[in-house]
């Protein structure tokens, strides 16, 4: 049964990425606490203009300061998930904690312990958004209440069992594309056991992303990527605990810390520029099913080398029709709803107004 592991977790990212991937949800804007706010602004004093984006992105979850570079940067390794806090950041931050859990299981203060754990684990709930953190904090919080109940049940169970739960009566409608892709990179990650076969699975991941949103993947930014991750995990703890008091001491004490990351992310996006970005075709998306079944890293090698865009695939600017945006402009919109709606007698139109622009939709009329 763990063959058909992955498989699955293919199959239901495949049929909610098809019914969920055109359906945006309505726009909320973040309100940040006034404390927040003054801590920002401290911040932006303190640090350089990269750093204040990066530790605003890492620990808040705002992406607003990002740069067009830095987020370039960080697509070319893989590593955007790193911009919203999710399993990677709670992980880690919970590692921090382990010293203290060790010492009071070696006192026998079990209560106390499992009581710290819970308390943790629930701290997500509290705050607003966050819904891949939410997620991973009801996996620990699920995990934990089998364990003490000496319950024999499997991690990837247990992972099903949340997302389930999560997709039914949780934050799924909140955030489809977000609940869709927790699925499929965590999912992948729990099908397999050895370090090399999460890797893989990992990567296998990335291509079925490259093929559902017609993206591409860079071989070697992937794998340095994923060392970067692996640093950032340490690191993360010491950036998040850090950061707060940085700006009522007006001293930014995160900075060798983000130093290091940002420092690898350019130096390893540089390298990753020697290796050119691969995409995955339907073929191509044929031969990953066929390896995730047998296994043969000849397969995998094959499905990306046949992926060429310049034979089978054309390039992603051919495939969306440029919109007239004079004509656009000049249309006479109306609310309806939580979006407008404009209709003119070529087209009809729908436009949602998003943090960074507009959201336009329109199809032609015959």
């Amino acid at each position: 049964m763990e063959r058909l592991r992955l498989p699955f977790i293919y199959l239901v990212t495949i049929i909610l990425f098809m019914i969920y991937s055109n359906k945006t949800p309505a726009f909320r804007p973040t309100r940040i606490s006034p404390i927040i706010k003054s801590h920002l602004k401290v911040m932006k004093k303190l640090q350089t203009r990269n750093q204040f984006a990066l530790t605003r992105a890492f620990v808040i979850g705002d992406k607003k300061s990002l740069t067009k570079k830095l987020k370039e940067t960080f697509n070319r390794l893989h590593l955007v998930h790193l911009f919203t806090p999710s399993g990677i950041h709670f992980s880690s931050f919970y590692m921090f904690f382990i010293p203290l859990f060790a010492w009071l299981k070696k006192r026998k203060r079990y209560k106390t312990k499992k009581f710290l754990e819970v308390l943790l684990c629930t701290l997500p709930f509290f705050l607003n958004k966050f819904y891949s953190l939410k997620r991973i904090s009801l996996l620990r919080v699920y995990g934990m209440f089998t364990k003490s109940l000496k319950l024999k049940i499997d991690i990837y169970q247990i992972f099903l069992g949340t997302f389930l739960i999560d997709y039914l009566f949780g934050t799924f409608d909140k955030s489809p594309m977000s609940f869709t892709f927790s699925f499929l990179f965590l999912g992948s990650l729990l099908s397999a056991k050895k370090f090399e076969s999460r890797m893989i699975n990992f990567l296998c991941a990335n291509l079925l992303i490259s093929f559902l949103t017609i993206s591409k993947v860079n071989i070697i930014g992937f794998v340095l990527g994923f060392f970067t991750t692996a640093i950032f995990s340490l690191l993360f703890p010491l950036i998040f605990v850090t950061y707060w008091p940085s700006s009522i001491l007006e001293i930014d004490l995160s900075y060798p810390f983000v130093y290091i990351i940002e420092l690898l992310t350019n130096s390893f996006s540089t390298v990753s520029n020697f290796c050119p970005f691969l995409s995955l075709d339907f073929f191509g998306l044929l031969l990953l099913i066929v390896f995730i079944f047998k296994r043969k890293v000849l397969l995998l090698v094959i499905a990306v080398l046949i992926s060429s865009e310049t034979v089978y695939n054309l390039p992603k600017k051919r495939l969306r029709k440029k919109e007239n945006h004079v004509t656009i402009d000049k249309m006479n919109w109306k609310v309806h709803r939580s979006y407008e709606v404009a209709k003119n007698s070529k087209r009809k139109c729908k436009r949602l107004i998003l943090r960074n622009g507009h959201l336009i939709r329109c199809k032609e009329l015959f």
